[in-house]
C-alpha cells in the first residue's frame, strides 16, 4: 500500500481534532517543496484550514477537500466504567454497530447501546474496565473517538476506515506533487478544510478569505454497486460529476471545464443527481458568488470500519484535476 495513504489512514481526524492529520499533510507539502524545488506558500487560518498556494496569475482556482471525519464524543463515565458518548457529525448507527473505536492517543473501545432501542441517546463505549477510575485513565469527558478498522489493499482497491476523506486529501497532494509538469497560468489554492462534518464550516471561511473565481470541491460519494444497490454510481467507472444536490447546482462553466478535461484524457465520468449536500453549497454563495462544482470519488460501504475505494478511480481523479488546472 502507498505509504502516504497508510499515514493518512492512521492519523486521527475527527471533526475539530484534525491536527495530527494536518501534520502529515504539512510534512508531505514540505517534501514536495524539497524534492521538486517548487515554491509553495502555506498558511493556516484561525479556523484551522490548511491552505497551500501554487502558481501565479490573475485568476484564482480553489481546489477544496475536507480532512475531517465523523466520530464520537465522551459525555459521561458511570461507576462501572462504561462511557456514554454522542455522535460528532452525521453518524449512521447501523453502520457502526459492534465496531471498535480509538481515542486520539490510541486507546481502543467497543461500541454498544444502553437500551434495546439503538438511538443516538443510548450510545456507550466499553474499554473493558470495571470502574470509573479505570475508565478515566482511558478517556476524559469531552474527548473524541474515531472508528477503527484494518487497512487492506486487494484487487486494486483500498479497504480501510475513513478513507472517503483521506483519499481525497491524497489526491490533492498528488496534484501538488505534479505541479512542476503542468503549464499553469493561474493561482491554485489547495484547501484542506476542517469541520465539514459539522456543517461545512471550514470551507465557507476559506472561500471568504481566498475569494476565488472558481472553486472545485473534491469529496467522496456512496456507490450503489454493493449487494442490493442501484448501480447508478460504481467503483472503477471513473470520477463522479455532481450535477445537482440539495445544496448546489453545478455552474455551467465549471461543468464544461470538467467535462472537456475528462474528454481530453479519455476519462469516463459518472453523473450524480442526489439529495445530499457538499461544501460547495456554502462556497458558491460567498463574496458575491463563486463558480462552483464538485467531483466525487465513489466509495462503497461509506462511514463504516471497512470503506472501499478503487485506485483506478483515484488515479483518474488525479489526472483529471491536473488537466483542469491547465485550462
Amino acid at each position: 500500500m502507498d505509504k502516504l495513504i497508510e499515514s493518512l489512514i492512521d492519523s486521527f481526524g475527527v471533526s475539530t481534532k484534525e491536527n495530527k492529520l494536518k501534520s502529515i499533510i504539512k510534512e508531505q507539502i514540505n517534501l514536495i517543496q524539497e524534492n521538486k524545488k517548487v515554491n509553495i506558500d502555506v498558511l493556516e487560518d484561525d479556523m484551522g484550514n490548511l491552505i497551500a498556494k501554487m502558481g501565479n496569475g490573475k485568476e484564482k482556482l480553489m481546489l477544496c477537500t475536507h480532512m475531517d471525519n465523523t466520530g464520537l464524543m465522551a459525555t459521561e463515565i458511570d461507576d462501572r466504567g462504561f462511557v456514554k458518548v454522542i455522535p460528532i457529525g452525521d453518524v449512521n448507527l447501523k453502520n457502526i454497530s459492534g465496531s471498535f473505536f480509538k481515542t486520539e492517543d490510541g486507546k481502543v473501545a467497543r461500541i454498544g447501546f444502553l437500551k434495546e432501542d439503538s438511538s443516538k441517546d443510548n450510545l456507550f463505549v466499553d474499554f473493558g474496565v470495571s470502574n470509573k477510575e479505570a475508565a478515566k485513565s482511558k478517556i476524559a469527558e469531552g474527548e473524541a473517538l474515531e472508528i477503527l478498522g484494518q487497512k487492506i489493499e486487494v484487487e486494486n482497491k483500498i479497504i480501510a476506515p475513513n478513507i472517503h476523506s483521506r483519499i481525497a486529501c491524497y489526491v490533492l497532494l498528488k496534484v501538488m506533487e505534479n505541479m512542476d509538469i503542468y503549464k499553469v497560468d493561474k493561482e491554485i489554492l489547495f484547501v484542506f478544510s476542517v469541520q465539514k462534518e459539522l456543517g461545512f464550516k471550514g470551507a465557507k471561511i476559506s472561500a471568504v478569505n481566498i475569494k476565488p473565481n472558481t472553486a472545485i470541491v473534491l469529496d467522496s460519494m456512496e456507490s450503489g454497486d454493493n449487494k442490493g444497490g442501484d448501480l447508478k454510481i460504481s467503483l472503477e467507472n471513473g470520477p463522479v460529476l455532481s450535477v445537482f444536490d440539495r445544496s448546489l447546482v453545478i455552474h455551467h462553466k465549471v461543468k464544461e471545464l470538467i467535462e472537456t478535461s475528462a474528454e481530453d484524457l479519455g476519462i469516463k465520468l459518472q453523473y450524480s443527481i442526489g439529495m445530499g449536500q457538499n461544501e460547495g453549497g456554502l462556497i458558491h454563495k460567498e463574496v458575491g458568488g463563486i463558480k462552483t462544482g464538485m467531483i466525487a470519488l465513489p466509495c462503497r460501504y461509506m462511514n463504516t470500519s471497512g470503506e472501499m475505494m478503487s485506485l483506478k478511480d483515484v488515479q483518474e481523479t488525479i489526472d483529471l484535476l491536473g488537466k483542469i488546472i491547465t485550462k
